[in-house]
């Protein structure tokens, strides 16, 4: 019990970290809520394309997963779908056809937040990996309000894609890292954290060299680092125990710090005892 009590008293702390770094704090909520929820759904790809004939298609993507995997004519580029409302996207949410997909597809360029959140919740939702080419071109920078449900939908929707889709999930995540990470915006700290765990989801061993490096950045908080060993461990990156524990040495040798931080260090220690263990 005294153990699952510490874990919430870590969550909730890093809640408020991720709560003071993100802005547009209503999407970096939805995209993460989101993501706890939709963990609890069945992720069954849905058909994501009009064909000559829908019903073989559905029936066909039911059984093969990987029958979607390559990016049809509906969603390789924009859609041509009008702007949906945020009740076009709800009922998008709970239809599998075609249509539906370019609903959910259009409504990624909304200009409301929640818009966008519900129709990457949606398309995670439905595994339509196909909407991934959508995702990897998405100009996450320039739409701040989007980039969090976008960061969220590219790191679930990797995780159930073909190797090559995920590995170019994989680059522009570590892109969008190394970007924002140059760029130092008011949202980009937000915004990392949100990379730092679609990494993880992606399950591509590829993003573990650069998770580790992150471990021993300077720039790199205390709390960012408590997510990034997260990731390792949703990786099951183990290889990355050697790394850890010299993290875990170093810490245990560096000033303790007062107050807040006093516990976040607290906290990341715990992380990487727990990883260690998971990771064995």
């Amino acid at each position: 019990m005294e153990r699952v009590a510490n874990h919430v008293k870590r969550r909730r702390r890093l809640g408020v970290v991720l709560g003071l770094v993100g802005v547009g704090g209503l999407a970096l909520g939805i995209a993460i809520s989101g993501g706890e929820i939709s963990s609890t759904r069945s992720v069954a790809p849905e058909p994501v394309a009009a064909s000559p004939d829908p019903a073989a298609r559905i029936d066909a993507e039911r059984h093969d997963p990987h029958a979607v995997a390559r990016p049809s004519g509906a969603v390789a580029s924009r859609s041509s779908v009008g702007a949906p409302t945020i009740d076009d996207v709800l009922r998008a949410q709970a239809d599998p056809t075609a249509a539906a997909l370019e609903v959910l597809v259009a409504g990624l360029d909304a200009d409301d937040a929640v818009v966008v959140a519900e129709a990457a919740n949606g398309l995670i939702a439905r595994g339509a990996v196909s909407a991934l080419s959508v995702l990897v071109a998405y100009d996450v920078l320039g739409r701040p309000w989007a980039a969090p449900s976008i960061i969220a939908a590219l790191g679930r929707l990797g995780a159930v894609a073909e190797r090559e889709q995920r590995a170019d999930v994989t680059a522009r995540l570590l892109s969008l890292m190394a970007e924002e990470k140059r760029r130092g915006a008011r949202e980009s700290q937000g915004n990392l954290l949100q990379i730092y765990e679609a990494l993880g989801q992606t399950g591509d061993p590829q993003a573990v060299p650069a998770l580790e490096r992150e471990l021993f950045d300077p720039t790199v908080g205390t709390a960012p680092r408590v997510v990034v060993v997260q990731a390792l461990v949703a990786l099951r990156a183990q290889q990355s125990r050697g790394v850890l524990e010299q993290l875990r040495d170093q810490l245990a040798t560096s000033a303790d710090g007062v107050g807040f931080e006093a516990e976040l260090r607290r906290d990341l220690l715990a992380a990487i005892r727990d990883a260690l263990v998971q990771l064995s």
